[in-house]
Parts: C-alpha cells; structure tokens; sequence
C-alpha cells in the first residue's frame, strides 16, 4: 500500500502535471497568449455559471485583495 501524506509540503504530484509543467512557458503578450485567456475566460464563465464578464488574475492572491479594496469602501463625502 502506498502512503500519502496529508500534510504542508512537499507534494507529490501525478505525472500528467509534471508533463505539462515542463512545457515551455507561453509568453503573456502575442497572439497565443490571447487565445489561451480567452478561453480560459470562457470557460470559467461555465464553471461559474454566469454570463457577464469573467477577468482571470495572473498574480499572486494578495494582490488581487489590494484591488479589491477601492471597490468596496466607499468615498467620504
């Protein structure tokens, strides 16, 4: 029987991941780029079963909450 740990790091990781992981990564800017996020966004518009507009972040998750802030406090005045 093989063990799995449950615990922080480190991780296995299955061997399709580690595939596609080793693949050159594609450049955020040119046509290849856009394809790939526009479909991305298309389909996170299904996983989240809505149709307005869907923006993916390719950030850390901290500062994504920074950009969230303005947004929800409002001004004085």
């Amino acid at each position: 029987m093989r063990k799995v740990l449950f615990i922080p790091g480190p991780t296995e990781v299955d061997l399709d991941i580690l595939a596609e992981l080793s693949k050159p990564v594609i450049p955020h800017y040119g046509p290849d780029w856009g394809e790939l996020y526009n479909s991305a966004c298309e389909a996170s518009k299904k996983i989240f079963k809505t149709k307005e507009f869907v923006t993916l972040l390719p950030l850390p998750g901290s500062v994504a909450i920074e950009m969230s802030i303005p947004n929800i406090l409002e001004k004085e005045g």
